[in-house]
């Protein structure tokens, strides 16, 4: 392996505890995929992440006080062979009420 080579990943990805003003302040999850190209796993859950801020960041309105972050965990990674064999573009989010307690 070369070190300029470079491995095609799925990032599957929770997020919790997300603050949104949907009709009213609601807290909320998601799920959510990641398509990256890097040379290992790490830096390829850095950059599934840094897409994910972005995407946020671009489209929702986070309400989120500094002393209740949301939270973000990978829930899966796996190495394809090729994007070809995806059907999601890997963007969007998949919203779901967030019923648990947080914990401060």
């Amino acid at each position: 392996m070369s070190y300029d080579s470079k491995f095609k990943f799925r990032i599957m990805v929770e997020g919790t505890n997300f603050w949104l003003n949907i009709d009213e302040p609601t807290k909320t999850g998601f799920f959510t995929a990641r398509y990256v190209e890097a040379r290992d796993q790490t830096m390829a859950i850095e950059r599934a992440l840094e897409l994910i801020n972005e995407e946020l960041k671009s489209k929702i309105v986070i309400l989120n006080d500094a002393d209740d972050p949301p939270k973000m965990e990978v829930s899966e990674i796996v190495e394809l062979n090729s994007f070809a064999e995806c059907d999601v573009p890997g963007r969007g989010f998949t919203f779901y009420p967030d019923d648990t307690d947080s914990i401060n």
